[in-house]
């Protein structure tokens, strides 16, 4: 019932959506992001495909979450590396 045992991380972004998306797009077209496949695969590329950063009132849901994802996976990744190295 409780949401307390969760860790929640705020975030108000600063940045336009297509800055946001500038290290997730490329690691994304230098093949380093593997989709599990599912039944939302289709939907999820093609909200990928049609989104245009000038254009208001679309829909952008699943690209802003994508976004903040990688965001969250690079954090995590960067600092376990640092850790397992010493440096932190």
């Amino acid at each position: 019932d409780s949401l307390m045992e969760f860790n929640v991380m705020m975030h108000n972004p600063r940045q336009k959506i297509e800055v946001r998306a500038m290290p997730a797009k490329s690691m994304s077209e230098g093949g380093r992001i593997k989709l599990i496949r599912g039944f939302w695969n289709q939907h999820f590329i093609r909200e990928l495909e049609r989104f245009k950063p000038d254009k208001k009132k679309q829909r952008d849901d699943q690209i802003v979450t994508f976004i903040q994802a990688h965001r969250v996976a690079t954090f995590y990744n960067v600092r376990s590396s640092s850790a397992s190295s010493g440096v932190i």
